[in-house]
């Protein structure tokens, strides 16, 4: 899912016969009923030599700082680049949690979520499962309230329905009494006798995680015989709130090129972190802010080339992680 925040509005028109030049511009954000909610910084290069820029927002809210590339059309029409907000939708939670037991070895299964309620291919069929999910996430806890803690994850496995011409899930279960299964349909934290509170999140092939629980089941286990039941509706927010831990050994190298800098850091090992922040200042080590951002990479990403800082100052960095539930580390 993707709106439009931003709308860039170069005037008047002009044909390509300016230089390359590099212009940081400032850009007020507004709320839905027209109020203003500050200012964020953006970097825009283009291919004109006297524009005026004027910003006409959208009745969006702000967007994140994105380096966008405008250019003119030859003096015909005027000039105009949209920045574009990413607002992807998180992935539901699966439902239809159950508890049961298959040679005195418990388990937890559930339901693969659906975004429609129509059936596939007729519509008294059942509705056509989620294909984007690569992976649920199990939380257990002592409660049903929580503190959560990350028990497993399980990858999804898929086969083609050909009669109804879908993508069907073969491995929705998580068995909660040993250790690894030899392959990957269970995933088993070891657990003995007792009695423990189970959630379920999923993770999509961007490393977008659900940022609800979906139903809590309350597991008792006793000689290897489960019973489940349901204890709280799907909803639970703010369940994981640890930040991520933070990048490694950043390491800032001036290009022969103006304005270039080569940054370099190492990756720590961290499973739950999804991208990395990047932020930039000519006023010494920037705070971790929005109107100091200048990219978002995502996690493998070690190196990264700032090619548009201010080449008459030095410029300061500093990168955080981010971890699937939008937490951010310290730089």
């Amino acid at each position: 899912m993707f709106s439009a925040t931003w709308i860039i509005r170069l005037l008047p028109p002009a044909p390509l016969i300016g230089r390359w030049s590099t212009r940081r511009t400032r850009a007020n954000g507004f709320t839905p009923n027209g109020g203003s909610t500050g200012c964020y910084s953006m970097r825009m290069p283009y291919l004109v030599d006297s524009f005026k820029h004027t910003p006409v927002p959208l009745p969006t809210v702000p967007t994140t700082p994105r380096r966008v590339h405008c250019g003119g059309n030859g003096g015909k029409k005027p000039a105009m680049c949209c920045l574009k907000r990413q607002q992807p939708q998180e992935p539901k939670s699966p439902t239809g949690l159950k508890a049961g037991s298959i040679d005195r070895r418990p388990f937890i299964s559930w339901d693969m979520p659906t975004y429609t309620k129509r059936g596939w291919p007729k519509k008294n069929d059942p509705p056509p499962p989620a294909r984007e999910i690569k992976a649920f996430h199990v939380w257990e806890a002592d409660t049903p309230k929580g503190p959560w803690k990350n028990a497993g994850g399980v990858p999804v496995q898929y086969r083609v329905n050909v009669k109804r011409a879908v993508m069907e899930p073969t491995n929705l279960r998580f068995t909660p009494s040993r250790g690894m299964e030899p392959t990957n349909l269970r995933f088993a934290p070891p657990r003995g006798d007792g009695t423990r509170y189970y959630a379920i999140t999923s993770e999509e092939h961007s490393g977008l995680e659900s940022r609800e629980l979906s139903e809590v089941i309350r597991v008792s286990v006793m000689g290897g015989q489960a019973i489940g039941r349901i204890v709280a509706k799907a909803g639970q927010k703010g369940f994981w709130k640890t930040p991520p831990t933070a990048p490694e050994d950043l390491k800032v190298v001036k290009d022969e090129t103006p304005g270039h800098y080569q940054l370099t850091r190492g990756d720590p090992n961290d499973p739950k972190i999804r991208y990395y922040n990047i932020y930039y200042s000519i006023a010494g080590e920037p705070s971790a802010e929005q109107k100091n951002r200048i990219a978002s990479v995502p996690v493998g990403t070690t190196k990264y080339l700032d090619w548009l800082a201010d080449p008459a100052k030095p410029g300061f960095y500093c990168i955080t992680s981010v971890d699937r539930q939008g937490n951010e580390s310290k730089p």
